[in-house]
């Protein structure tokens, strides 16, 4: 028979353990913010299951654009842990599609979102509207390192092909609410 002083020095034991195991839990990974550094152009054919890289020249039935990100997460100094980089940090206020040629009776330099359409990473597709313009520019990502960059790829295609072969430059613009520029362009030889 345990005699009353053993009892409750166990059970002093059992309440300080207690807290003790319920801080070696997972940490559940925070939001954080990223922001998107820069972005390259590549051609991308997509007359197969899913976009593949074109090179320079691509049938025009089967164009679409690559859209390459390089994305940088915003340093939280608040401790330690997993994050969520769900959110890109600046809302993008304008998104434009340019041709130096024109195209389907849309002058050169023009927009020409209304030709395109945007592909997430799930194979979903959406017109490129104000709605649309930051998810052309953002990726979800988690990581537990939170001083990192990482590459993302977005794809814009075009669903309403030039009537006219030829050679093409396309011209991409983004415009983010602290008022930075991206833009790149690529040419291609539409077939």
């Amino acid at each position: 028979m345990l005699n009353p002083p053993k009892i409750a020095l166990r059970a002093s034991y059992l309440l300080f353990l207690i807290p003790l195991l319920g801080s070696f839990k997972c940490q559940k990974a925070k939001d954080a913010y990223y922001e998107t550094i820069s972005i390259d152009l590549t051609n991308a054919d997509n007359s197969g299951t899913s976009p593949a890289n074109a090179g320079d020249s691509v049938s025009r039935h089967a164009y679409a654009l690559e859209i390459h990100l390089l994305l940088e997460a915003i340093i939280d100094n608040t401790g330690h842990g997993n994050y969520r980089y769900n959110q890109n940090e600046d809302v993008v206020t304008d998104f434009q599609i340019l041709s130096s040629s024109d195209i389907n009776g849309i002058p050169a330099y023009q927009s020409l979102n209304q030709l395109f359409l945007f592909r997430n990473k799930q194979g979903q597709y959406s017109d490129i509207n104000s709605s649309t313009y930051t998810a052309v520019f953002s990726e979800n990502y988690s990581k537990s390192n939170k001083e990192i960059q990482w590459n993302s790829s977005n794809f814009l295609m075009l669903m309403h092909p030039p009537s006219v072969a030829g050679d093409y430059t396309f011209y991409v613009s983004g415009t983010f609410s602290d008022g930075r520029i991206l833009s790149d362009s690529v040419q291609v030889k539409l077939y």
